[in-house]
């Protein structure tokens, strides 16, 4: 990364900071929103989806100094670890039991979603129920040998994936959308040496540091084919990124598939928990002063060098709480595209819910 992209970074990590926080309007309204800075009865908890060792919980510890230093009346800010890195457990126990005072934020992955919009009983939380502060989005690209350009396939292109559901559905959907016939195969955990062992053809590549695996995967003879992340103006690879010029799969459909199609609405749904890499939340109905307190703590946090270093690294983009809401709107899809992507996934891959 150059000098000046880490700087133009920096610059778009606290301007997505400033349109996060709360808006109001004049000196009066600022001097409002510090008086109405609260801390909780009790010390506030980060509810962490996963244990210390997973990937949210790491995130989890390069967050908490900043944010504890946000909390209002000098309140401590503790760490509690639940359940596994699907999130599920996590998001079960935070819907059901966290008060609407700001003692308790949820930091969950986007795929927690996944298993609530396939209907599977383990999902008794509603994603809706959740009031985003912040999050981070990774790029989301499928990979495929001959990329789309291939005219006629002698065979099913055979997309990398594990049980499902999960962040590769948001891959096989897109392909069955194209037209493009495709099997999922399981088996590996290693997309590259599943690909240079011939399991694979295909690799669903997303969440962090996607450039990094794109070249990898590249050099076993995977080409990008399309695109399927978040469609935000400002998170468009520039010249020289790995996905620059790769089309997003929305502009390879028909308008009329884009326009009112439930397949498109469910796989959009989907697509946007597969790129939420990280999300922070509070209850739906917190009050208004424990809202402001975290956002405050929120923009102490995405100020902080260390993560902002952390987050071009890993070639993520800030949401801001508008935009991460929008993501999860589209997770809510309405009924016929919430049922339309649960008889996909039983005649597709046979699945029913847990």
């Amino acid at each position: 990364m150059t000098a000046d992209r880490g700087i133009l970074s920096r610059r778009l990590l606290l301007r997505c900071a400033a349109a996060g926080s709360m808006v109001l309007a004049g000196p009066l309204g600022a001097a409002a929103a510090e008086t109405a800075l609260v801390a909780p009865e009790n010390d506030p908890t980060l509810v962490v989806a996963g244990q210390p060792d997973s990937a949210i919980a790491g995130w989890a510890r390069l967050l908490l100094p900043s944010l504890t230093a946000g909390m209002a009346g000098g309140a401590a800010l503790d760490l509690r670890y639940v359940g596994g890195e699907d999130g599920v457990t996590a998001a079960n126990q935070f819907d059901a039991r966290a008060m609407a005072d700001g003692s308790q934020a949820l930091l969950f992955p986007g795929c927690a979603a996944l298993p609530w919009m396939a209907g599977d009983s383990r999902a008794q939380f509603d994603i809706g129920h959740f009031l985003p502060l912040l999050a981070l989005s990774g790029m989301g690209v499928v990979m495929m040998r001959g990329g789309l350009s291939v005219p006629q396939r002698a065979h099913p292109v055979r997309l990398l994936c594990a049980a499902a559901p999960q962040a590769c559905l948001t891959a096989l959907m897109a392909l069955d959308l194209l037209g493009v016939a495709a099997i999922p195969v399981t088996g590996s955990r290693d997309a590259l040496q599943a690909v240079r062992a011939g399991i694979a053809d295909a690799v669903f590549v997303h969440g962090s540091d996607v450039p990094g695996q794109v070249y990898a995967l590249a050099s076993a003879g995977l080409a990008p084919a399309f695109a399927t992340g978040l469609q935000i103006p400002r998170a468009e690879p520039s010249s020289g990124h790995a996905l620059h010029g790769v089309p997003h799969l929305l502009s390879l459909l028909s308008p009329a598939q884009r326009n009112g199609d439930p397949r498109v609405t469910a796989w959009r749904g989907v697509a946007a928990a597969s790129a939420l890499v990280v999300v922070l939340a509070l209850p739906r109905l917190s009050a208004a002063a424990s809202v402001t307190t975290w956002r405050r703590a929120c923009r102490a946090s995405v100020a902080n060098d260390a993560i902002g270093q952390e987050i071009d690294r890993r070639d993520l983009q800030l949401l801001t709480d508008q935009e991460t809401a929008s993501c999860m709107q589209l997770m809510r899809a309405d009924a016929p595209a919430q049922l339309n992507f649960r008889r996909w996934l039983a005649d597709r891959l046979n699945w029913r819910p847990a």
